[in-house]
């Protein structure tokens, strides 16, 4: 029997046995779901998501595990609306507008309480972590690397942050202005063994996080997960 197939039989009796709900049940399906992250994909089927990477970055992970667990269904399952403002709209996802989402704070805040099931089960953080190793350990530790980075300098951040703003405002792209500006992290971030695309993009996710409020909560969320399944790392960086 595969490894994946015993995994799976496992750990679907272990969760029949803690008699999860249905939001634990689907959450234990995207984690079994990112056992498949990694392997090779078609480009294509990740056209409308705009990225050519679909083993790397957010937009990568979202393509690989919308078919389980699609934004517009996340939204009906936890009943809370995930951007306040912005150009996602109707549960469509607009990846080619100059403006971004604004989160709604309640969204991290759920996710930190109900994303990371083996938060505050250790019968649940033992069957998660070979998932976690495979599949998440290079993407969280690269943000919370770049969330550290980022506000490193308060003066520099201030610089970028103006400096973004006012391209968003005039409809400027905003792209190419990002990964010039954190392009120097990158290179010091893939010299240390991480993902150079990663590392360039994940400052930009939390230079917008500052720009709408969320920084906080999704950084408290991201801080749980290498609680739970990355703690020598985390105790390391902090």
């Amino acid at each position: 029997m595969k490894k994946w197939v015993l995994f799976s039989f496992l750990s679907a009796g272990i969760l029949a046995l803690l008699g999860a709900p249905d939001i634990g049940r689907a959450f234990h399906k995207l984690w079994l779901a990112s056992q498949t992250l990694g392997k090779p994909k078609q480009a294509n089927a990740f056209r409308d998501l705009h990225t050519w990477l679909p083993d790397r970055g957010l937009r990568g992970l979202y393509g690989n595990l919308r078919g389980h667990l699609s934004y517009q269904d996340l939204e009906k399952l936890i009943e809370i609306k995930i951007f306040l403002k912005g150009p996602h709209t109707d549960g469509k996802l607009n990846l080619t507008s100059n403006q971004f989402g604004h989160y709604n704070p309640a969204f991290p805040r759920w996710l930190k309480q109900n994303a990371i099931p083996g938060r505050s089960n250790p019968k649940l953080r033992a069957l998660y972590q070979p998932i976690y190793d495979l599949s998440f350990r290079r993407m969280a530790r690269t943000y919370y690397l770049a969330h550290r980075h980022l506000h490193s300098d308060p003066m520099r951040l201030k610089k970028i942050h103006n400096d973004y703003i006012g391209r968003v405002k005039n409809e400027e792209a905003t792209g190419q202005f990002l990964g010039d500006a954190f392009r120097a992290f990158a290179d010091q971030m893939e010299n240390n063994g991480y993902d150079w695309y990663e590392a360039n993009t994940a400052p930009g996710f939390w230079l917008r996080r500052s720009i709408d409020g969320t920084d906080n909560e999704f950084h408290a969320g991201l801080v749980a997960l290498l609680e739970t399944h990355d703690a020598a790392f985390l105790k390391q960086h902090r």
